[in-house]
C-alpha cells in the first residue's frame, strides 16, 4: 500500500506522468478488495504514508532553516504531519469496506468518499489543499473539464477512472469488460473536445507586464541594512522595465515591517508617477496605531492601494493556541511569522481601468479564496515566496496548482516569486513565459483580461459535490434496475 501511493508522485509536478496517478489508486482499491475493515483502516493509511511522503518530503526544509535548526527533529516534525495527514485515507479505507457491497458496488461509492475526503482536507484543521488528485490533470485530456468541475471535480473522475482500472483486472467476464471501456471512452472524448471550449470572452485591453525575480541570498535579505539593500538590487533589475504597464515584484521583499510613510513607499511611489508604472510589491506592512503586522501587496502609483493576506500559513505566519503553547513557540527562530488576518472583502485592485484579483502564496490553493474577486476580475496575480523549501518540488507543485486555477476560472494569472518560479499563465493554464530558479531575472508578457464566468465559478466545490452524490443516485438507481454488471463481485 505504501508503495501504491508512492507512486502518486510521477504524476504532481516536477514529473507530470498524469496517468500514473489512475493506476495508483486502482491499485489500492484491488488492495482494499481483499482486506477485512480493520485491514481495511492500515491499508489506507499506509497508502497515505506513501501520497504524502512521496510529494511533502520537503517541509522539513522550511523547519529546520528557519525554525528548529536540528535536522533529525525537523524531520520528525515533517513526518508527524504526514503521519497525522495519511489518516483521511484511513477514512477512505474504512468507508470504502463499510459502504460498498454487491447492492453498491466500489465503482459508484469510491470516487464520491475521495472527493468529500479531499474537500475535507481542504477546509478542516486550517485546511490542507496540497496534492488534491485533480491538479495532475492539467496536462491530461480531463483538463477540458476544469472549467466545468474544477479540481475536485476531476479528482472524482480520476477516481471513477481508477475504479473501472479495478474493475477490468478483476472481472471475469469480458462482455462486463467490454461494456465498462465503452462508458469510459465517452469521458475522454467529452473532456478532449471540451478543451476547445471557451466560457469567457477577452476583454480586448493588452497589459505590458514585467515581472521581476530578485532571488537574494538568505544572508542579504536578513542583513541589518538588507531593506536599502534589497531596495538598490531591484531597483537595478526593474531599471529598463518602467515603460510596462505594470511591474511586478514577489512576497515580502522587504523582510523589515514597514508603513505607508516609510522613505522606501515614497521612493517607489515617485517613480510609478513619473513612469506611469503600476507597481505591485509584496511587502510585511505595520499598522501603527495597534502595531498589527500583516503579510501584504502594496499596488502603487497615482496612490496606494493595500491587499492584506486573509489565509495564513499555520506555524508558518502564525502560531496557533500561541497563549497555551508560548513557551514552546519563544524557542523557535521563525522570521515573519506573527502576521494578524486581513479582511476577508479585500480582495482585488483596480489598476489602469482593470480589475485584478489578489492573492499571496499559499491562498491560491484555496479555490474558494481564489473565486472570491470574481466575476469583477478580469486577471490574477499571485506573489509568492517558496525559497522556504530550497531545491524541492515545492516550487513545481505550486505552479501546477497555479495553473489549475487559471483554468478552472478561464483567467490569466501574473505569478512572482523570490526565487522562482516566476510565470505568466494564459486563461487555459498554459505557462507563457516563466523563469529559472534562484536565478535574478525578469520575464516580459503580454496579458489580456477575460469576463464572464465557467460552469465551476459559478457553482464551486459544493456544487460538485451535489452533481456528484447525484449522478451517484442516478447510477444506483439504474444498477437496482439492472444485472449486476458494475459490481466488483460478478460471478463467473
Amino acid at each position: 500500500a505504501t508503495l501504491t501511493g508512492s507512486l502518486s508522485v510521477f504524476s504532481f509536478s516536477e514529473i507530470s506522468h498524469w496517468a500514473i496517478v489512475i493506476v495508483s489508486i486502482g491499485w489500492l482499491l484491488l488492495i482494499l478488495k481483499k482486506a477485512n475493515r480493520t485491514e481495511s483502516f492500515w491499508i489506507g493509511w499506509f497508502f497515505g504514508i506513501g501520497y504524502f511522503g512521496s510529494n511533502i518530503w520537503w517541509i522539513h526544509i522550511s523547519i529546520e532553516s528557519f525554525g528548529i535548526p536540528d535536522p533529525l527533529i525537523a524531520v520528525f516534525l515533517n513526518a508527524i504531519f504526514i503521519c497525522l495527514l495519511a489518516f483521511y485515507f484511513s477514512v477512505f479505507g474504512i468507508s470504502i469496506k463499510l459502504l460498498s457491497s454487491s447492492k453498491v458496488p466500489l465503482l459508484l461509492i469510491a470516487p464520491i468518499i475521495w472527493l468529500l475526503l479531499e474537500i475535507a482536507r481542504g477546509k478542516f484543521f486550517t485546511g490542507f489543499p496540497w496534492l488534491v488528485v485533480g491538479y495532475t490533470q492539467i496536462d491530461s485530456p480531463l483538463s477540458g473539464l476544469l472549467p466545468v468541475i474544477g479540481a475536485y471535480g476531476v479528482s472524482f473522475v480520476v477516481v471513477c477512472l481508477a475504479s473501472c482500472l479495478a474493475f477490468i483486472v478483476k472481472s471475469k467476464i469480458l462482455r462486463h469488460k467490454a461494456i465498462v471501456v465503452l462508458s469510459v471512452i465517452p469521458i475522454l472524448i467529452s473532456s478532449y473536445l471540451l478543451q476547445k471550449n471557451d466560457y469567457t470572452s477577452k476583454k480586448n485591453d493588452l497589459l505590458k507586464i514585467s515581472i521581476v525575480q530578485g532571488s537574494l541570498p538568505f544572508e542579504v535579505r536578513w542583513s541589518n541594512s538588507s531593506t536599502k539593500l534589497i531596495l538598490e538590487h531591484y531597483l537595478r533589475l526593474s531599471k529598463d522595465k518602467w515603460t510596462s504597464d505594470i511591474l511586478v515584484w514577489p512576497e515580502t521583499v522587504f523582510t523589515k515591517p514597514l508603513d505607508l510613510n516609510e522613505s522606501e513607499v515614497e521612493l517607489l511611489k515617485s517613480i510609478s508617477q513619473r513612469t506611469d508604472t503600476h507597481l505591485i510589491l509584496g511587502v510585511p506592512f505595520i499598522q501603527t496605531f495597534d502595531n498589527k503586522i500583516f503579510n501584504s501587496i502594496l499596488s502603487v502609483s497615482d496612490s496606494i492601494d493595500l491587499y492584506k493576506k486573509r489565509k495564513l500559513v499555520p506555524f508558518g505566519e502564525y502560531f496557533p493556541f500561541r497563549k497555551l503553547l508560548n513557551s514552546f513557540y519563544a524557542n523557535l527562530n521563525i522570521p515573519l511569522s506573527d502576521f494578524a488576518p486581513g479582511s476577508l472583502e479585500k480582495n482585488k485592485f483596480i489598476i489602469k481601468e482593470n480589475i485584478i484579483g489578489a492573492l499571496i502564496c499559499y491562498e491560491i490553493a484555496f479555490a474558494s479564496i481564489v473565486r472570491s474577486s470574481l466575476p469583477q476580475a478580469e486577471l490574477l496575480i499571485n506573489l509568492s515566496n517558496d525559497s522556504w523549501f530550497g531545491r524541492s518540488v515545492a516550487a513545481f507543485q505550486h505552479l501546477q496548482i497555479v495553473r489549475v486555477r487559471a483554468a478552472e476560472l478561464e483567467r490569466p494569472i501574473i505569478r512572482a516569486t523570490n526565487t522562482g518560479i516566476s510565470a505568466i499563465i494564459n486563461y487555459k493554464g498554459d505557462v507563457i513565459e516563466s523563469s529559472k530558479q534562484f536565478t535574478p531575472q525578469v520575464i516580459d508578457g503580454i496579458v489580456e483580461g477575460r469576463v464572464g464566468l465557467t460552469p465551476y465559478s459559478k457553482i464551486g466545490e459544493f456544487g460538485v459535490v451535489f452533481y456528484a452524490l447525484g449522478l451517484v443516485l442516478l447510477s444506483l438507481a439504474f444498477r437496482f434496475l439492472s444485472t449486476d454488471i458494475f459490481s466488483l463481485e460478478s460471478k463467473k
